[in-house]
């Protein structure tokens, strides 16, 4: 249960983390977002391949099918920019 707990918790500071970088980039809210994204996809391979066979396979597999639900804070982020 506390990795199911882990794992959510991820998938969320993915999601904040590319919500802030788009919504307070000065310009290029989706480029400074995507740049985010693409850090923390980079971070969630080399985890799956360097740490794969320490965490259970269902683990490994939720992180990274779950990289493209952590890009919506990208969009989220560039939508709500203050003005």
């Amino acid at each position: 249960m506390r990795l199911a707990w882990d794992l959510g918790w991820t998938i969320l500071g993915g999601i904040a983390a590319t919500a802030f970088a788009a919504r307070y980039a000065p310009m290029w809210p989706y480029v400074h977002g995507g740049v985010v994204w693409v850090l923390i996809a980079a971070a969630s391979v080399f985890a799956a391949w360097d740490l794969g066979s320490d965490y259970p396979f269902w683990f490994v597999v939720t992180l990274l099918v779950s990289l493209p639900v952590q890009a919506i804070g990208i969009w989220l982020g560039a939508r709500y920019r203050p003005r």
